[in-house]
């Protein structure tokens, strides 16, 4: 079914559009002398980021290099402190808006400039210009860059951008040929500040000859225009049905009633419809669902967008009713699974884009992404695990997301690597099954690996860990910081949520609650000579804390090589998993099978953890609350025959912890009362 969304788009004084007056401003910089600070010479068309003209944030004017006659605009640093704005006069929503200078860059520097796209500055990035220090240029908007290429040092350069507003369209010129033109989300200007930002060898450039005009539109009778086209995803699995959104604007003076929408794939397939009960305004958008939705194939295609027929009739102006949008279609390579492993916390302000990506690539992939969340600092934190991936794959900071422990970036730079590895050909096939001691409240979760081909299985391990969706709480650690909220950026609604987002609308998925058989997994149970088609078996114990719900537990597992990255990995529900029931009739290593014991229990100062182990093993003892959290953590190295393990539980609070010992290829659990 189609659907249709309306969105008013203009202010008031947008309906005098056809009686507002050309803007212009030109500026050589000739008339004022070498040295002279320019904000501070011309306060009603400069000013600096502070509004302090005649400050460090101010620029000089030069003689060392010019354009035209003798002077220009000098800007040097790494990072400022020159801060210079230029004042557009308004903030500019549609019509017309062509900005240009001559820009001469010192070879081995850099230059940088964006457009700001409220009145306040500040606010909002309309568009960042990046020419870096090696010759080449972006421009970024919204986290996306928008157009890559490479430019002259050492020599004037003619830059220009010209912004068709009404229809979205933004196109760099230099030295007059067409770069590229490409549809912006944040589709308005107010100023241009220039900032001497360069991160390799620091920026120094000139500017001449800067000028900008701006045209109001000319309101025709009839003129629909596609402004944007939006699929769900970048990039998804081929042969994928996904939604086309066209978002439509009234560019003419008359109601639009009704319209003529259609679409075309990469093959020249045509899906056109009517659609009718629309009443926008001038300068009045909707955004119109197709109701036939489009088939992803394999590979980077575009979809081509069309509106026309305007209340039935010709329209007036067919230059700007076409538009498109790209999407990626991927094949898996057999069998492959994704591991990400993302570190993160409810008072993490920029983590809401890791729920985000996750969820676009769980869409998009469905089961061939498999997302871990393991939280610290909130009421979900998980210690040991954060401290393990932040101590083994290079991350800086929160939000990060490790891929298959091979790589690690910010979640909003995790589809590429994620691409690359999903349609990289693996081996190492992971089945599961479970039974649980209704007695004991222990599950005991059977993990197989199989191979397709003979190989070298030296190093390779094997874990599991337990994941549960749906979590929510009351208290304010489970509010969810939100440094998006108010941001253009298309972040799935979360820019429209409050800068703190409350527990009661907060849902968190993928919540890492228990490791299984040690972070780096479980070692011996694959061989190091691996037979294709052969089963190697590991088996998990877990009890589960009195606070998780059991429908919403899944269990990850994955296979490490012997360089520690994941070789494939896979995902079941724990209901699934029970529901295939155990895995062999092997005997599953239990609590009872090796005589583990602790004792007193309860217990009040010191508890001893005594076991006996047949056959020599690396050893990790694991204390955990019922909430998961880790109280008490301890390894031993080659150990075999009876162990004991004192643990000082005097400083725990009375109640149920968990103990959890980890062998070279299976793990077991019990559970310790602490009284007081």
């Amino acid at each position: 079914m189609r659907k249709i969304l309306l969105s008013a788009v203009f202010a008031s004084t947008l309906f005098m559009s056809n009686a507002e007056a050309q803007t212009t401003f030109s500026e050589n910089f000739d008339s004022f002398n070498s040295g002279d600070q320019i904000a501070l010479s011309d306060p009603v068309n400069w000013t600096t980021w502070s509004n302090q003209p005649g400050s460090a944030e101010d620029a000089f004017i030069s003689d060392e290099q010019a354009f035209s006659g003798t002077n220009s605009l000098k800007l040097e640093g790494a990072q400022g402190p020159t801060d210079l704005v230029l004042l557009f006069g308004d903030k500019y929503e549609f019509g017309t808006f062509d900005f240009s200078t001559q820009l001469y860059v010192e070879s081995g520097k850099g230059a940088y400039w964006n457009f700001q796209a409220e009145e306040a500055i500040g606010t909002t990035w309309a568009l960042e210009f990046y020419f870096a220090s090696d010759g080449t240029y972006r421009l970024n908007s919204s986290s996306t860059d928008h157009l890559t290429g490479t430019y002259t040092q050492g020599e004037w350069l003619d830059v220009h951008m010209n912004i068709d507003l009404t229809g979205n369209v933004w196109s760099l010129y230099i030295n007059d040929e067409l770069q590229g033109s490409f549809a912006n989300p944040v589709n308005y200007v107010a100023s241009c500040d220039i900032f001497p930002y360069e991160t390799v060898n620091g920026a120094l450039f000139y500017m001449d000859d800067i000028s900008f005009e701006y045209q109001p539109p000319v309101l025709l009778d009839n003129d629909i225009a596609t402004v944007d086209v939006k699929l769900p995803f970048t990039s998804c699995l081929a042969g994928k049905e996904v939604e086309v959104d066209i978002t439509v604007l009234n560019a003419g003076a008359n109601n639009v009633e009704s319209l003529s929408v259609s679409w075309t794939d990469a093959n020249g397939n045509v899906n056109e419809e009517s659609v009718t009960g629309l009443n926008l305004a001038s300068f009045e958008s909707a955004v119109i669902t197709h109701s036939v939705p489009y088939t992803v194939v394999d590979g980077s295609q575009s979809i081509d967008v069309t509106v026309s027929n305007p209340n039935g009739v010709a329209d007036d102006n067919m230059d700007n009713n076409i538009g498109s949008g790209s999407i990626n279609g991927l094949t898996p390579a057999n069998g492959r699974k994704v591991l990400a492993e993302e570190v993160t916390g409810t008072w993490c302000g920029f983590c809401p884009s890791g729920i985000v990506m996750f969820n676009r690539l769980k869409a998009g992939f469905e089961d061939h992404f498999i997302g871990v969340a393991v939280h610290s600092g909130d009421p979900m934190e998980y210690p040991t695990y954060i401290d393990y991936l932040f101590g083994n794959f290079g991350l800086t900071g929160y939000p990060g997301v490790v891929i298959n422990r091979e790589s690690n970036m910010h979640p909003l730079n995790m589809v590429t690597p994620f691409e690359t590895v999903l349609t990289t050909p693996t081996d190492g096939i992971i089945e599961f099954g479970a039974e649980l001691d209704a007695t004991t409240g222990q599950y005991t979760i059977g993990v197989q690996t199989s191979f397709n081909e003979n190989q070298n299985g030296e190093g390779y391990r094997v874990n599991a860990v337990i994941i549960e969706n749906d979590v929510t709480g009351t208290s304010s650690g489970f509010d969810q910081a939100n440094y998006y909220s108010g941001d253009p950026v298309d972040l799935d609604g979360w820019e429209s949520l409050p800068p703190t987002v409350p527990a009661a609308q907060m849902s968190y998925n993928e919540v890492a609650i228990a490791d299984l058989g040690g972070f780096a997994g479980l070692d011996g149970v694959i061989p190091a000579d691996i037979v294709a088609g052969d089963n190697y078996s590991a088996s998990f114990a877990y009890i589960a804390s009195g606070d998780v719900d059991l429908d919403q537990l899944h269990i990850v597992a994955y296979i490490t090589d012997g360089d520690g990255k994941v070789m494939n990995a896979n995902e079941i529900s724990l209901d699934d998993a029970l529901n295939n029931g155990p895995l062999s009739t092997e005997a599953v290593l239990t609590a009872a099978s090796i005589d583990l014991n602790v004792a007193p229990n309860p217990a009040t100062d010191f508890a001893s953890i005594t076991m006996t182990l047949d056959k020599r093993s690396d050893l990790f003892v694991e204390l955990t609350d019922l909430n998961g959290k880790v109280v008490y953590t301890s390894s031993q190295k080659s150990i075999q025959g009876t162990y004991t393990e004192n643990v000082d539980v005097s400083s725990l609070s009375a109640g149920i912890y968990v103990v959890n010992v980890i062998m070279n290829d299976q793990s077991i659990t019990t559970k310790l009362n602490v009284t007081k």
